[in-house]
């Protein structure tokens, strides 16, 4: 019975892991196909660059719009040192998708929380389905993959806490 379940266990992954590969390939296709909002693309690309050259600790000094918490200015630092490390403009397609590369993987932890929520009162299938309807909704889509923005993120956080707490996974 204990090699059933893990041969169910490891199938359930790979079923998980597939559905996350084809949803990244999705959204990544949306997201070099489409610049973004313009408004809020540019001030991330402005952002990285100010914040890789600058630092953290003297961003917010900066005379610049900056309305955004230093958590994700951590994202963009990253996405910024890639870019400089690998020599990419930052309104090319690839410095682009990089700016909206984390929260399109927050997407799919997100994806990736809601099936391991459902899967404590559903079975694999429903399990499957509701990660599905999250992680390829077109408002997701859009909202991440075509627009560029970062509601993900803090999604993903938001519902990383209401799990812990269910959990009894207090500090």
């Amino acid at each position: 019975a204990t090699v059933i379940m893990k041969k169910d266990m490891k199938r359930n992954w790979f079923n998980v892991g597939f559905l996350l590969f084809a949803a990244f390939i999705v959204k990544a296709l949306f997201a070099v196909n489409f610049e973004g909002h313009g408004t809020d693309m540019s001030c991330f690309k402005s952002w990285s660059d100010m914040v890789f050259n600058e630092g953290i600790s003297k961003f917010y000094y900066l005379d610049a719009f900056t309305d955004y918490p230093p958590g994700y200015m951590l994202v963009l630092w990253v996405v910024a040192a890639i870019r400089h490390l690998f020599g990419i403009e930052t309104g090319s397609t690839t410095g682009i998708f990089l700016i909206k590369l984390f929260p399109i993987l927050c997407d799919l932890g997100t994806g990736c929380l809601i099936y391991i929520i459902a899967k404590k009162r559903f079975s694999e299938a429903v399990s499957l389905v509701i990660m599905a309807i999250y992680v390829l909704n077109p408002v997701i889509v859009l909202n991440s993959s075509v627009w560029g923005q970062v509601d993900g993120v803090f999604t993903l956080a938001v519902l990383a806490t209401c799990y812990l707490c269910m959990e009894g996974k207090r500090i």
